[in-house]
């Protein structure tokens, strides 16, 4: 009875050592399984967006675009509240933040001041521009952040450098603690980096077909001229030697000191600003500029989105063509004078003679040897 009861126990241990094994190496699978799901998940959103960015490139090299699209496509692989970025400019900071939870004014506040913080680390130049922020929240059916002093409890940064040249930041928050992994992190700072790489690479393309086209306008014949538009402002770009010859400009040359010299009675500012408002191409036929005569031609050049514009001025030296046309007409003028007063001869004498009351012999006279 005794090796029947201990024996029954043995396999009561057993089965429940069975069971606890079979339980424990089901809890890892599944443990194993979620993450090749969550690697997996990690690889498909690191391939959607590099081809997301790749296309976005090839069309333009357009930093705020790409940004963007790295930024509104975090959420798909993150658990966050918002979703910031911001880019660097000439004239100041433009941030952006998307809120895919209710969160409070503050907490936007305090995401941008995170943010302007994170970027004077890393270039104290930003620290004297100044910050235009935009936030963009979703609808969510009337409901009301959980906490009214809500602040971000988990955070990360990832900044955009491009030629060691700070042009931006991304940042990923959530009200929430202990969110973000250090492996989805790795991620997307592996992703920034070979968009920053792609970046580069373009520029270097960009920047090497630009000093061809410099060097390509600077060769011409023709006057050539090109200015930027931007915010109601007219700024010289690039004047080629020709121009500069017709302008009588020494050295480099200004926007003011390009515009004067086309003569206060010929208003080329007024041409310029008249061709970027109604988006159309002039022509200026025989333009007099010290004591030359030009055909100018004025040209807008619009970006995709016609956020900047540019504007080609080319200058055509007309001179010899005016005089030879003057020389055309001067010699026309003096054929037919010079031909005028025998003609008048010449029909006065056929009227006479086709006379019918004229006599018959004076008809058969013979003009004098």
């Amino acid at each position: 009875m005794t090796q029947i009861l201990l024996a029954s126990l043995v396999f009561n241990v057993c089965v429940a050592f069975l069971a606890v094994y079979f339980s424990f190496r089901h809890e890892q699978s599944k443990k194993e399984l979620e993450k090749e799901r969550k690697e997996l998940t990690r690889k498909a959103f690191e391939t959607f967006i590099l081809h997301d960015i790749s296309d976005k490139i090839g069309y333009s090299l357009n930093i705020k675009a790409i940004t963007e699209t790295i930024a509104l496509s975090i959420e798909q692989l993150f658990d966050l509240s918002t979703i910031s970025y911001a880019l660097v400019g000439e004239h100041g900071i433009k941030l952006k933040t998307f809120s895919k939870e209710p969160v409070t004014d503050s907490y936007t506040s305090q995401i941008k001041e995170i943010m302007h913080d994170s970027m004077k680390a890393i270039d104290p130049v930003v620290s004297e521009l100044g910050v235009e922020h935009e936030e963009v929240r979703e609808m969510f059916d009337g409901m009301e952040p959980a906490e009214p002093n809500m602040v971000p409890q988990s955070y990360f940064n990832i900044p955009l450098v491009v030629h060691n040249k700070l042009v931006g930041l991304i940042t990923v928050s959530s009200q929430k603690k202990h969110v973000y992994q250090e492996e989805d992190m790795t991620i997307l700072y592996r992703i920034v980096n070979q968009a920053e790489r792609a970046i580069e690479r373009l520029e270097s393309v960009i920047e090497s077909e630009k000093d061809k086209l410099n060097a390509f306008i600077l060769s011409l014949p023709s006057g050539a001229i090109l200015f930027s538009f931007h915010h109601e402002h007219l700024a010289l770009m690039t004047i080629n030697s020709a121009a500069k010859e017709f302008l009588r400009i020494h050295g480099d040359g200004n926007t003011l000191n390009v515009l004067s010299n086309f003569g206060p009675d010929n208003n080329i500012s007024d041409k310029l600003y008249e061709a970027v408002r109604d988006k159309k191409s002039i022509m200026l036929d025989d333009v007099p500029i010290f004591n030359k005569s030009f055909k100018i031609f004025i040209n807008p050049l619009l970006s995709e989105n016609n956020s900047h514009t540019s504007i080609s001025v080319t200058m055509q030296d007309v001179s010899m063509e005016k005089e030879l046309e003057k020389m055309r007409v001067n010699f026309t003028n003096m054929v037919v004078h010079e031909l005028r007063s025998p003609l008048v001869s010449i029909k006065g004498a056929s009227n006479l003679l086709l006379h019918e009351k004229m006599p018959t012999e004076d008809k058969k006279k013979k003009a004098p040897q």
